[in-house]
């Protein structure tokens, strides 16, 4: 069974839709984004393409964060802006599970993560 390719916007589009331009890593497999100026919080989230993985991290204080999460089957991640909102969508695939982590930039920040099991 061939695993699904994770799916990410271009470069250009995270500039033109959140402010943010991503720095590549890794021989351009790691995708990092440092969300902290746009937000004004500690607020970073790094994919890697070829690991199908994702991890945001939040709220870092005296050297820990408060929100530190990390999933593997990403599917596709894209930038959602409608009603005075933005946000980062990220689909999730593995296994008998289907889900999506929502990560709202603006007007505030806010992570909300579904799993359900597929049929």
């Amino acid at each position: 069974m061939m695993q699904e390719a994770f799916r990410i916007p271009l470069e250009a589009e995270f500039l033109e839709e959140i402010g943010v331009e991503p720095v590549r890593r890794d021989a351009g497999d790691t995708l990092e984004l440092n969300l902290s100026e746009v937000t004004g919080e500690s607020l970073f989230l790094t994919t890697s393409e070829t690991g199908r993985s994702v991890r945001i991290k939040w709220g870092e204080e005296k050297g820990e964060w408060a929100v530190d999460i990390f999933r593997e089957g990403a599917t596709c991640m894209r930038i959602d802006s409608q009603h005075n909102r933005t946000s980062i969508l990220i689909d999730f695939s593995l296994g008998a599970t289907k889900g999506e982590l929502k990560l709202q930039i603006f007007p505030r920040v806010a992570i909300s993560d579904q799993q359900l099991f597929s049929q």
